[in-house]
């Protein structure tokens, strides 16, 4: 029986591990272009990873960049016992502009367990600062970042000691186009909404595109998330049980011999 211990113990800790996407619901931002077309921030989480449209920053006058937070619900708490590592995509893929990248130069994540209807953004129609946010937020740190696809130029994803993650690489003179991965690892539990903030830097930020103008377009935002402790197998509990039953019943075989 001695000997059947560590067995049992790995396969209880054998669970496998999958990536679950989370579903995002009633994404909303402090600000979002009307400009020349509508770039709302539900048209990055409408299913669709290519194409012109997504949630959008341009604003006029040209030159008047802000810091801009989308936030989306997750449909139902992401409740991993133990915390969960999250895997986020970027996808930045508009294409109407040769020579530019509509792509986020500087951002963060942030997470919230808050009660639904609780937080999110409100947009103030044509004012790039008059946006405003509530909840209450956490912000994480970024395990990795990771350029996961890219056209017309090669970028470069760099994370910072403030937990921010910086666009680098020079842009192409064609159609410039790319998605970010972001894995990020959190202990909390129960996380009903994502916030990506998108920073302004100086003369930088919070997008590549238009000098002056900073904006970006992001296509499609796309969450999965993975249990950091691994939960036992279906098939791991059934042996476990079976292997107990087992020494139970020889155990009281020998001891009915030696009565």
């Amino acid at each position: 029986m001695k000997k059947l211990i560590p067995i049992l113990i790995f396969a209880v800790l054998a669970g496998a591990v999958h990536a679950a996407p989370i579903t995002l619901q009633n994404a909303s931002a402090t600000f979002y272009q009307t400009y020349g077309a509508i770039y709302a921030p539900g048209q990055s989480i409408d299913g669709t990873t290519t194409g012109d449209f997504g949630w959008g920053t341009y604003a006029q006058p040209p030159g008047y960049a802000q810091t801009q937070s989308w936030v989306a619900e997750t449909a139902s708490p992401i409740s991993n016992v133990g915390g969960s590592t999250l895997s986020i995509n970027l996808y930045q893929n508009n294409s109407q502009f040769s020579g530019q990248s509509e792509s986020i130069y500087l951002f963060k994540i942030y997470v919230t367990t808050d009660a639904y209807g609780t937080f999110g953004a409100t947009t103030s129609i044509g004012n790039p600062d008059g946006g405003t946010l509530t909840g209450n937020w956490t912000l994480l740190t970024p395990d990795s970042a990771t350029i996961a696809a890219s056209s017309g130029y090669s970028p470069t994803l760099t994370i910072q000691p403030d937990n921010s993650v910086v666009a680098g690489g020079t842009i192409g003179s064609g159609i410039n186009t790319v998605t970010y991965n972001v894995e990020l690892t959190t202990a909390l539990t129960g996380i009903t909404g994502i916030r990506l903030e998108t920073i302004k830097d100086g003369a930088n930020g919070p997008g590549r595109a238009f000098p002056g103008a900073n904006a970006f377009v992001l296509t499609e935002f796309t969450l999965d998330a993975t249990a950091s402790v691994p939960e036992p197998s279906t098939e791991a509990l059934l042996f476990v049980s079976c292997a107990g039953l087992a020494a139970w019943f020889l155990r009281r075989k020998k001891c009915s011999m030696t009565a």
